[in-house]
């Protein structure tokens, strides 16, 4: 046995360890299954293929064999009889057991994995018997002490399961494999990729060393706490011991050694580092650096989202393959969405995702087609509401709707599960679950299509065997939210990776082992590389030290070990972080804290769409050069409404678009009622509940609020859920409005009126407007009365009345004022104010601090009317140009690929 210490910083690692083994194997012809190759990882095996392939240099040939340990040990158990666990059932089977949900049972699985691979070959209850002297050394406390032993019992229970029907699940197989060797031939033994190698590994892997005729072992240079384990089991076979130096012989590139600290670059945000990746291998590519795009591997940390990645490689025209792309994860919220909808009263959303779903080949297209249009009707929920929407296609809805019923009757008890899931099983036949669903997008093919939804259908067929497995088991929990669980958990496990060419997106644990030609490894924020570890809800940290477990603090040096080898194994290295996401800054990750900051843009390097832009329309100028301002004579028959006015501040392009042509893009119904049509009920409510009496207190003005309620409901379009919360709502807010009322009366003011229409003509435009509430003072001036105009809004407070000086904004109610003096001399306005009806509160100008600084309501009204001359010249001149008054609005405006602000004409390039 020859082991290799290998530094970090050495490449072709894999091909070293291949040339040393090939005369081990003699006079072979081109037979080279004798050779077997074991890695922790089946990207590095997938790896080793294709280095041992350019190696030989033949096309004709019997490869290698490639595996990984708990590979090898299912593929010798089933070659041997004896049937394996599908390991996506592990969880529902122990969740059934416990009677716990799911996201526990995942948990507890995780514990039973962890005891398994420590203890190979023990029972549940000989490892408490081993843990109970240990627990009571350490004075671990009853709970965490009853928690654990009750785990075992589990484990127990789960193995004698599997025991009665002749099963083993994946750890369970790996030291039962060992008598199963005897049929394997191996010449020579290649080991690689392993940096620790836990007791269960230990027993098949001295098995095929034992096996083998030579072995060679890398073994990663690191400290003792790293690979201290797994040098002390190699050496156990006596073995000759070469260390290898830093740079690989005859190699053309630098040594990677001296990379380290790395380099990195920053980005905004999570979505322009993704584009910046995109463009970086767009860069390569072109430039010729890298010509086989399968030597770019792309490791995402955890947070970080494939999905995101691939959408972006897509928008540059790049070839990939992932792990799971974003068609697989719509696709099980499909099938979930036909599964859960029944037991919540069939949500729109929920209903319009399996309607539009490609994988239901027996959807009518009508139904198809119109199933968007749902989430835009205001319905919220509900199957029998569907055939009566305007534009349904009512015969053909009405016919499924039948398919569906009887999902809606799902039978509790122990044998709830099998009849739902018979249930829902044919709801999928007669939708049309089957192989020939349609790709779903550029990357996903017809077969593939097909071969997930078999796979789906498969794996939720499988779910039936712990009907088998647990015939007495009945945890008495409603059975059909235990299934939509449980399925939503086999169908998320399914491996939907694309296969084929291009760059590799991968999970960063699956990438450790590699030797790319370019490394792109973003998201290198503080918590995701190395990841934070999750606390262990069954085992203390001080347990797992002293049973030789991975404690959180070596999780998080073994982490970075791994880390460090890969950038430093890689030919070239790009490394990132996002700074921020939304509001939310991120801080480095302790990687690359001491590494030099670098500029991560690639200038030249367009996506499809940036070229299409820049090569611009059919006269081939850039296409900033085609997106024009709005001027046009404007004059309006029956005047402008006063608010009309601030909408033309806050942007006079959207305003022509959206208030004079009427364009404006559809927007989804959400789950809960229309904001409008609540606003207008709010605001009924308060017209009705006011004047509020001077003697009536604060139980009058509740009942009278009850009574109101329930006469002004009926009026609205409400389902009766969001008619009792709204109700309950407003009635609570009673006492926090009396006191504001109670507030307003202690100023002087009484109730004067509701929805006050106000018309005039201010700088030379005709006006109209209605104040939500006035009230007066009377008496309060030598000529007539005082007055305050209120506007309710039922958002938060968001008035700044500093801004009226600033920029012309919040123009409404000082415009109201205006118009009131003028036409009213009896009238003067003494304050203005927001009365927000969801925090409760009012806010005035002229506040108490305008006092201090001598502005007083005059000066605010100036101001309005100086900026209201401006509008009117504006107007007059047909001058409609986008001009945002707040540019934070800009990045979520509809008008915004359309608009000059934004594409400025001498922005424009070819």
């Amino acid at each position: 046995m020859l082991v290799l210490h290998v530094p970090a910083g050495r490449r072709g690692i894999t091909k070293h360890l291949l040339a040393r083994a090939l005369p081990a194997l003699g006079t072979t012809g081109k037979d080279y299954s004798s050779l077997y190759y074991i890695s922790p990882s089946a990207a590095k095996c997938r790896e080793a293929l294709g280095d041992f392939h350019q190696f030989i240099g033949i096309k004709s040939y019997i490869p290698i064999t490639c595996t990984t340990l708990p590979q090898l040990a299912k593929r010798l158990c089933l070659a041997a009889g004896v049937p394996m666990l599908p390991s996506h059932l592990n969880v529902p089977m122990l969740s059934a057991i416990s009677g716990e949900g799911i996201g526990r049972s995942a948990l507890i699985a995780g514990f039973i994995s962890g005891m398994k691979l420590r203890f190979p070959l023990r029972t549940g209850d000989e490892i408490w018997t081993e843990l109970e002297k240990i627990i009571y050394e350490t004075g671990v406390p009853e709970e965490i002490s009853g928690r654990i032993k009750g785990t075992l019992e589990l484990m127990s229970v789960y193995d004698r399961a599997l025991a009665a029907k002749g099963l083993m699940d994946r750890d369970s197989a790996l030291p039962s494999a060992v008598p199963f060797t005897g049929s394997l031939y191996i010449k020579a033994l290649v080991i690689e990729g392993f940096h620790t190698v836990d007791p269960a590994h230990q027993i098949l892997l001295r098995a095929l060393i034992e096996k083998a005729n030579a072995v060679y072992a890398a073994l990663p240079i690191a400290g003792q706490e790293i690979t201290g384990g797994y040098m002390e089991f190699l050496r156990s076979f006596s073995p000759e011991e070469e260390i290898l130096p830093g740079d690989e012989p005859d190699s053309s590139s630098p040594s990677a050694l001296a990379k380290w600290p790395p380099d990195y670059s920053t980005f905004p945000s999570r979505e322009e580092e993704a584009e910046g990746a995109a463009r970086r291998i767009k860069h390569l590519y072109l430039s010729g650096r890298i010509k086989d795009l399968s030597r770019i591997v792309l490791a995402l940390p955890a947070g970080s989202s494939p999905d995101t990645f691939g959408r972006m490689l897509e928008k540059y025209g790049i070839k990939y393959s992932s792990p799971s792309g974003a068609s697989a994860a719509r696709r099980i919220n499909e099938i979930s969405s036909l599964l859960e909808a029944p037991g919540q009263q069939y949500p729109a959303a929920k209903l319009s995702a399996f309607l539009n779903s490609p994988l239901f080949s027996k959807i009518p297209e009508d139904v198809r087609s119109w199933a968007p249009k749902i989430t835009l009707s205001g319905v919220s929920a509900g199957l029998d509401n569907l055939a009566g929407l305007e534009g349904a296609p009512a015969e053909e809805v009405k016919k499924l709707s039948g398919k569906l019923r009887p999902l809606e009757f799902q039978p509790a008890g122990g044998k709830g599960r099998a009849s739902s899931l018979k249930a829902f099983l044919a709801a999928l036949s007669a939708m049309g679950f089957s192989s020939a669903a349609a790709a779903s997008d550029k990357q996903e093919t017809q077969d593939e299509a097909g071969a997930f939804a078999e796979e789906a259908e498969a794996r939720l067929r499988d779910l039936f065997m712990l009907d088998v497995l647990l015939p007495d088991n009945s945890s008495g929990k409603t059975e059909s939210a235990d299934l939509h669980a449980a399925a939503r958990f086999v169908l998320s496990s399914i491996d939907a990776g694309q296969e084929g060419e291009g760059v590799r997106i991968m999970p960063l644990e699956d990438a450790f082992a590699l030797e790319p030609e370019c490394l792109i490894l973003p998201g290198l924020r503080d918590g995701q590389a190395p990841a934070r570890p999750q606390p262990d809800l069954i085992l203390p940290e001080m347990l797992k030290e002293k049973l030789g477990l991975k404690t959180c603090r070596q999780q998080l040096a073994e982490e970075e070990f791994l880390i460090r080898r890969l950038v430093l194994s890689s030919a070239e290295a790009y490394l990132s972080y996002p700074e921020m996401e939304a509001e939310k800054l991120f801080l480095p990750s302790i990687i690359i804290a001491e590494g030099r900051k670098i500029d991560g843009g690639v200038a030249g390097v367009f996506s499809e769409e940036e070229r299409l832009v820049r090569k611009g329309g059919y006269a081939g100028a850039p296409y900033c050069e085609s997106v024009g301002e709005i001027s046009i004579p404007f004059k309006s028959k029956h005047g402008l409404r006063v608010t009309d006015i601030d909408s033309f501040r806050a942007c006079p392009r959207l305003f022509y678009l959206e208030k004079i042509f009427r364009l404006s893009p559809p927007e989804l119904a959400g789950l809960g009622p229309d904001p409008r049509e609540t606003g207008t009920l709010l605001h009924r409510l308060m017209e009705k509940l006011l004047p509020i009496s001077i003697s009536e207190d604060l139980a009058a003005l509740t009942e009278r609020a009850k009574t109101i309620v329930e006469k002004t409901f009926p009026e609205f379009r409400l389902d009766r859920y969001w008619r009792g919360l709204l109700s309950g709502t407003f009635l609570d807010a009673i006492p926090a409005i009396y006191e504001n009322e109670a507030v307003f009366r202690d100023d002087g003011f009484d109730f004067m009126g509701p929805e006050i229409e106000i018309k005039g003509s201010l700088a030379g435009l005709p006006l109209r407007g209605k104040a939500d509430r006035l009230d007066a003072r009377w008496g309060a001036l030598e000529y007539g009365k005082a007055v305050q105009v209120l506007d309710y809004k039922t958002g938060s407070l968001a008035f700044s009345p500093s801004d009226v000086f600033k920029k012309g904004a919040y123009l409404q109610l000082f415009l109201y004022a205006a118009l009131l003096e003028r036409g009213n001399p009896e009238l003067k306005v003494e304050r203005v104010g927001i009365y927000s009806l969801k925090d409760l509160k009012v806010k005035f100008a002229p506040a108490k601090k305008d006092a201090k600084q001598g502005i007083a309501m005059p000066d605010y009204i100036d101001a309005a009317l100086g900026f209201l001359a401006e509008t009117a010249a504006l107007l007059e001149a047909g001058d409609f140009r986008a001009r945002p008054i707040d540019e934070a609005k800009c990045r979520h405006c509809h008008e915004r690929p359309y608009c000059p602000y934004i594409h400025p004409p001498e922005a424009a390039c070819g």
